[in-house]
């Protein structure tokens, strides 16, 4: 087999990606980034994570963000395996260099019956002390060993284990997941994977090892994970000093309840698409898409699996009325779409939007268009009428009634799609899901020149009294109703137009 190489990366690194691609690449591998988390910024929502901080991290009532970054990052590859159901993957973080082909890993890991991390990074294979090359030691035979001697600081070692490279199984991905959210985050990654690794921790161990001395109070595991360390590494750190700054600390109590952002926000919701597993940001109020949240149903379900059949991996992916990012975290992370590009007018909604596509993994992918603007039949002058309990059916209108509370509307520019898509260059759109509260046939008028030009699938949700209308429309465009099911909202309906192969002509 080929294993899937998953690299860890922050968006602000560009240069450590591709130091780490062409050293991957020298080896045949082509990397598959995962998105890694910067717990640096002001506004980094670590409210969303509450659940996995404790009150203490190293038995201090401080933590490096730095550190809980790394170790979310990290939770995020070990998903992928899962969201992919992969069988093994090869986690590596972005500053690791291959020195070695794989293909020894491979081969040792087939002669295992089982198995659920392998550490095949520089630092853990010096702690091996093997004799032969590529050798596999049992990790608590590698603790043992070294114990003997004092422990890897006595024998000039270096003293962490990193978590730089390791080969992580479909059942390994899942113990980790499921350990971490019994445990918590009390220590760095590599550290929680060691204890989980070993059973009681012995006086020479903990003497030995003084960061497994601090961990005795974590919640021991009934059976230990099954860990494995190379004796020569496939994968070492390159030197160089880090570009995130491992050396500050804050009070884990000011981490909670700090974001602006989650103003209104009452709970994250985690609930299933197949084997996948998502996360929304829910705010208070009788908001139907995060009533579908927060009773752990995704919004649209059926119309999103209809749309997923025909998106191709890789594809470019246009939400208009994006609202809380419901069908763009969907179409990112099981559509793999590379590029979402997201209309939604209410600035009051955005942080939800952006927040979800965060916590999901995939806000790399996320292009907010138009800024201050929406989507209509023809371009002018409109206005927003929020609807500020229900967020989903906030309106653009052309014009105003008299009687609107002023709090309420606000201006706003209406462009057509074909001005902005087009306007913008775009060279590839596979899929358009239109959602507008009512305005989604005008949206779709202004849409001609993009329809014929780049043929994407349209998932269009409106009134069931629009539909004949739609069909119309839809034919003219070219376009065939393939799929038409019923939406989250009473007389509303999800249909999936299609290019027709004659152009409806």
């Amino acid at each position: 087999m080929t294993l899937p190489v998953l690299v860890i990366n922050r968006t602000q690194d560009a240069d450590r990606l591709a130091s780490f691609q062409q050293s991957a690449e020298a080896y045949g591998h082509a990397p598959i980034r995962i998105d890694a988390l910067d717990a640096h910024r002001p506004d980094f929502p670590f409210p969303f994570y509450d659940d996995l901080l404790r009150d203490t991290f190293w038995g201090k009532p401080d933590i490096k963000p730095g550190a809980i970054g790394c170790f979310l990052s990290h939770r995020r590859a070990w998903q992928y395996v899962i969201d992919h159901d992969l069988p093994a993957a090869l986690i590596c973080e972005d500053d690791a260099e291959f020195l070695a082909s794989t293909y020894q890993l491979e081969l040792a890991s087939r002669g295992l019956h089982e198995f659920d991390v392998i550490f095949a990074n520089g630092r853990m294979a010096s702690w091996c002390a093997a004799e032969g090359e590529y050798d596999l030691k049992r990790l608590d035979q590698v603790l043992s060993d070294l114990a003997a001697h004092g422990g890897p600081r006595k024998v000039g070692l270096k003293p962490t284990p990193g978590g730089d490279c390791y080969l992580l199984s479909l059942g390994g991905a899942a113990k980790l997941l499921e350990l971490t959210a019994d445990q918590g985050i009390q220590c760095g990654v590599d550290w929680a994977m060691i204890r989980n690794g070993v059973g009681a921790i012995t006086s020479d161990i903990a003497q030995a090892f003084p960061e497994l001395s601090l961990l005795k109070h974590m919640i021991p595991v009934s059976t230990p994970m099954k860990i494995y360390a190379l004796s020569r590494p496939v994968a070492d750190q390159r030197a160089g000093k880090s570009v995130i700054n491992h050396s500050v600390e804050v009070p884990i109590s000011s981490l909670r309840g700090r974001d602006s952002s989650l103003a209104h926000v009452e709970a994250i919701s985690t609930l299933k698409f197949g084997a996948t597993t998502l996360s929304f940001a829910c705010r208070s109020g009788p908001d139907p898409v995060m009533e579908a949240h927060r009773s752990g149903q995704i919004w649209d379900e059926p119309g999103l699996q209809a749309l997923l059949e025909r998106f191709p991996v890789g594809g470019t992916f246009v939400d208009i009325g994006a609202h809380s990012g419901n069908h763009a975290v969907v179409v990112a992370r099981l559509g793999g779409a590379s590029r979402i590009i997201a209309i939604e007018p209410n600035d009051e909604i955005l942080r939800l939007l952006t927040t979800n596509m965060a916590i999901n993994g995939v806000l790399d992918r996320l292009q907010l268009h138009p800024p201050g603007a929406a989507l209509a039949g023809k371009p002018g002058a409109g206005w927003l009428l929020r609807n500020r309990k229900r967020p989903s059916e906030s309106m653009v209108k052309a014009d105003v009634p008299d009687d609107t509370d002023e709090k309420s509307v606000s201006r706003i520019d209406l462009i057509t799609g074909d001005e902005m898509l087009l306007g913008q260059g775009q060279d590839r759109i596979d899929a358009i899901k239109i959602d507008t509260s009512g305005s989604e046939v005008d949206v779709f008028k202004g849409l001609g020149r993009t329809l014929e030009q780049h043929k994407p699938v349209v998932l269009i949700d409106h009134s069931a009294q629009a539909g004949t209308r739609i069909e119309r429309l839809a034919g003219e465009a070219g376009y065939a109703v393939r799929v038409t099911v019923p939406a989250g909202r009473k007389n509303r309906v999800s249909a999936l137009l299609i290019p027709r192969r004659d152009g409806g002509r």
